[in-house]
């Protein structure tokens, strides 16, 4: 990422050891702010050490509360790995951020908060609650089965999300799915059931 010159930030995962991420210039326990325009991002750690699931330590809701009223004049994006709303998959939602009522608590009294955007679960969903879009993102490896009970790979493409953050505080999303004749069987994919 870095040779190709152009900024990037990444919110760590169940996968991701912060240990191994020398390039990460700001300190994962901390929310990481991005002001754009009109816009505020804010990307926040839902990674615990060798868990699937995940947790927003309540040090980072804490300064969440700050940093929403430090923006009121900015619409606001969060971003962190774990799903908050559940998928209606049962295996990949005993694995969605534990204490997403938190999260939800938090951000309630901010209506400049437009869009929570997750990761996780591999697979594309919208979902509106009191005026906030829950956006999740297809994986550009592999794709999970929406609304399985057990873990199993979707036939869709590997793909990404694309969101046009716009100066009235509304946004635009896309996914794009990426050509590929690479297949994987569910028996190939280990460490999700």
């Amino acid at each position: 990422m870095q040779s190709v010159g152009i900024p990037f930030f990444h919110t760590p995962g169940n996968h991701d050891d912060a240990a191994h991420f020398p390039f990460h210039e700001t300190d994962p326990t901390q929310p990481t702010v991005i002001e754009l325009g009109q816009w505020c991002i804010i990307l926040l750690n839902s990674a615990q050490p060798k868990r699937i699931d995940g947790k927003i330590a309540d040090a980072q809701l804490q300064q969440l509360t700050q940093l929403l009223a430090q923006q009121h004049d900015r619409h606001v994006l969060i971003a962190c790995h774990h799903h908050p709303f559940a998928m209606q998959s049962a295996w990949i939602d005993q694995h969605k951020l534990k204490n997403s009522s938190d999260l939800l608590e938090t951000i309630q009294p901010f209506s400049n908060v437009k869009a929570i955007v997750c990761g996780h679960v591999h697979q594309d969903s919208i979902n509106t609650w009191q005026g906030v879009e829950f956006l999740s993102t297809p994986s550009t490896c592999i794709q999970f089965k929406p609304r399985s009970d057990k873990f199993a790979l979707d036939e869709e493409h590997p793909g990404y999300r694309y969101i046009c953050l716009k100066a009235n505080g509304e946004l635009e999303t896309q996914v794009y799915r990426l050509p590929t004749s690479q297949r994987m069987s569910s028996s190939e994919v280990l460490g999700y059931d």
